[in-house]
């Protein structure tokens, strides 16, 4: 008990001591069972005094932190705000061309070109780009520079106004179909009868 309250206040160490006195009056001829209770009391008197002490003594580092927080929530509400109508601007003053192909797996791949200051985007206006085809599966890492070229555009139906999505096929640089352009395959049958289209 003389080591726990020592590590106590002075105003706590004699709120345990009164508890303590309160228990011996109480039991004057307490047993060996008994002196073992009256030390866990004791204990328990001096360790509810410490977490209030604890807890006292951490309320105005909540309070720091809460108001922390609630400045941080409005440095991020504001950025979000700015951020917004950054965006806005910029989707109005740029023409995003989503290029989309198959990779390995047939599964759809993206990316987006952003063209400044030109709207009514056309077919003619785009240029072949390029993507890292080892990370699609379908160049070898050495060599993995694959060819993206625009055959196909559309008004893009997520962005809307005057952005397009840009359908392509993919080639080598020496401008051979990947085995995985099955388009290319189909589009020199269809060349044959373009009275069909």
């Amino acid at each position: 008990t003389i080591i726990m309250l020592s590590n106590l206040s002075r105003v706590q160490a004699r709120g345990v001591l009164r508890a303590s006195s309160r228990s011996l009056h109480t039991s004057n001829t307490a047993s060996s069972s008994n002196g073992a209770a009256f030390a866990r009391s004791v204990l328990a008197a001096g360790a509810g005094f410490a977490a209030v002490s604890v807890a006292a003594a951490m309320a105005p580092q909540k309070a720091a932190e809460t108001k922390d927080e609630e400045s941080r929530t409005l440095v991020r509400s504001y950025s979000n705000v700015k951020s917004r109508a950054l965006y806005e601007d910029l989707i109005q003053e740029y023409t995003f061309a989503e290029f989309v192909w198959l990779d390995a797996n047939q599964v759809a791949r993206s990316k987006t070109k952003v063209i400044p200051n030109k709207k009514g985007i056309t077919l003619d206006d785009l240029k072949p780009w390029n993507y890292d085809g080892s990370s699609t599966g379908q160049a070898p890492g050495d060599d993995s520079e694959v060819i993206l070229k625009p055959v196909k555009i559309f008004p893009d139906p997520f962005m809307g106004q005057h952005h397009v999505m840009v359908l392509c096929e993919t080639f080598t640089p020496q401008g051979e179909a990947l085995p995985t352009n099955t388009r290319a395959a189909a589009r020199a049958i269809f060349d044959q009868a373009p009275e069909l289209q």
